[in-house]
């Protein structure tokens, strides 16, 4: 009988380690959605912004006259570029 009782006694002392285990886990797992959807909002703020800017540099573009390409000097060239850049 004190066998019996001996490896009952094991088998709770082995719960409650797993339940330990399982608690720390649920924690670094509810701490990791944190961080996501800081990240995801984070993201949002800067889609935004993008977005933002692209409509005022747009906008800007479309109230500019062109100039007539038939009236450009001899060898003249035009040349356009839109960067887009990230220190990310």
């Amino acid at each position: 009988m004190s066998d019996t009782i001996a490896g009952l006694r094991r088998k709770l002392g082995s719960a409650g380690e797993l339940r330990s285990v399982v608690r720390t886990m649920k924690a670094v797992a509810a701490s990791s959605i944190v961080q996501y959807e800081r990240s995801v909002a984070a993201l949002t703020d800067y889609y935004h912004t993008v977005e933002l800017g692209l409509s005022v540099s747009l906008r800007e573009v479309e109230s500019m006259r062109l100039p007539d390409p038939s009236r450009r000097p001899a060898g003249g060239s035009a040349t356009g570029a839109i960067v887009f850049g990230s220190d990310q």
